[in-house]
């Protein structure tokens, strides 16, 4: 079976990169182990160049196609919301590699440098289409639906909430999104990225409240009425698809509220990476003293590390230590404490034993609704209990008092009371240690998803 799949990102493997990036590389892996014959068509860099471009090469022992100097920028959400819709040029390059690659099933998975009429482009060309909903992108530009970096957004009636949410931004003129992408796709970011974590802990600085994670009101150039064009043309696009895949009850619900027939939603839930060694290679008996937690998912406000610090910060001093990886920045979160150390991004088909060896629980503390929450995955795998939000996709595999913990989102004092019973609870962590469940194989998830496949194409 020929297969396209559609997304962003230059290389998964690289330090920083996201669980969308993380999943599409590992599947696009195991699909070719099982004989498919995979192609990966993804939007990367910026050059500043005027026009963009495709380029061809191979990454991984699978065929690759960049789209190179999209028009659209990932970094920028508050970019023109009609060219997540129609982007002509984009579009015309898209047939260019349809044609060249004759895909049975074109797979989309995080395509934010391709318009959503690329669909149409397939559709035309008589390819089956399925698109894995990785997060709110059909309904929010930022793909979070956390409204003005603050609390979760239920909005998807107008424009307005948007306009007010993405005027909370710093602005991101053109020149400087063309940077940041061109930037981020290089093998020098990890290294600029370190120097200027180095920079900010060498200069004083004044800590950021968690109350005020946000910047002051920029005006912006686009109407209300056009972000609500925007969402409904994405969620009309949906509709089109032959099938929709996701990961969690949640999301199953949400694209059900918006319209989507429930005959298309096909929920089956992720693997990433191969995972199924980890818990042999970390056996755990007995929980360490004083116990460690960690923190896998970055510093963005929406995943929640500035409620995770202010929570463990009302722990006595020397009660626990708190492991924070992916976090570059720690000046920016307030005061050094001498039980939390910080970690930058890491590399996670290399790293994660060595990320995972020193924790005794795992904290996946986010504040917007996670499409499922892939770092529980890796927690899990080694056998970690998690202490995390209920909210979004999370209560899919986090079961409250069976392999983990479940608190309210954005309540430190909440998630500092469930830390400390980890303390004063000694049969706690063995009991939920016990109810940790194994990962489901990457190559039985493939071959779910080939079987999706197939049922798409004899329809």
């Amino acid at each position: 079976m020929k297969l396209l799949c559609i997304g962003y990102d230059l290389d998964p493997a690289r330090a920083g990169r996201g669980g969308v990036a993380i999943y599409q590389d590992s599947l696009a892996r195991a699909l070719a182990a099982e004989g498919c014959e995979v192609t990966l068509f993804l939007g990367t860099r910026h050059t500043l160049r005027a026009r963009p471009r495709l380029r061809w090469g191979w990454r991984s022992g699978l065929r690759m196609v960049e789209l190179l100097d999209s028009p659209l920028h990932h970094c920028d959400p508050r970019a023109d919301p009609s060219l997540h819709v129609h982007e002509p040029r984009v579009e015309s390059l898209t047939r260019e590699v349809l044609r060249a690659v004759r895909p049975d099933v074109v797979h989309l998975h995080d395509p934010r440098l391709h318009p959503a009429a690329i669909i149409d482009v397939a559709l035309a060309e008589g390819c089956a289409v399925l698109k894995t909903v990785h997060n709110h992108f059909d309904l929010c530009p930022q793909g979070e639906r956390f409204a003005e970096q603050r609390e979760p957004c239920g909005d998807d009636r107008g424009g307005a909430r948007c306009r007010r949410c993405l005027a909370s931004l710093p602005p991101l003129s053109r020149r400087r999104a063309a940077w940041a992408g061109t930037l981020a796709a290089t093998p020098a970011a990890d290294w600029l990225r370190r120097g200027r974590a180095a920079l900010r802990r060498a200069l004083p600085r004044a800590p950021v409240p968690s109350s005020s994670l946000r910047n002051a009101p920029e005006p912006l150039a686009w109407p209300a009425s056009l972000y609500l064009a925007r969402r409904r043309a994405l969620v009309s696009r949906l509709s089109r698809l032959h099938a929709v895949h996701v990961f969690s009850r949640h999301l199953e619900e949400t694209l059900r509220g918006v319209g989507l027939s429930p005959a298309k939603l096909h929920r089956i839930p992720p693997a990433t990476l191969p995972l199924e060694g980890l818990r042999q290679a970390l056996p755990r008996r007995r929980l360490s003293a004083p116990p460690t937690f960690g923190y896998l998912t970055g510093g963005a406000a929406s995943k929640g590390v500035h409620v995770l610090l202010e929570a463990f910060a009302r722990l006595p001093r020397g009660t626990a230590r708190l492991r924070v990886h992916g976090v570059d920045d720690p000046a920016r979160w307030g005061r050094a404490h001498p039980d939390v150390d910080f970690f930058g991004p890491y590399d996670p088909w290399r790293d994660l034993p060595r990320v995972l060896a020193p924790l005794d629980v795992g904290v996946v503390p986010s504040l917007c609704a996670e499409a499922f929450g892939l770092a529980g995955l890796e927690f899990g795998a080694a056998g970690l209990p998690v202490i995390g939000s209920a909210i979004g996709g999370i209560p899919d595999w986090l079961e409250d008092g069976v392999n983990g913990l479940l608190v309210p989102p954005g309540d430190p004092g909440a998630l500092a009371d469930a830390m400390l019973r980890f303390v004063r609870e000694p049969g706690l962590w063995a009991r939920l240690h016990e109810g940790t469940r194994p990962p489901k194989p990457l190559a039985t998830h493939a071959r779910e998803m080939l079987e999706l496949y197939r049922d798409l194409r004899s329809a």
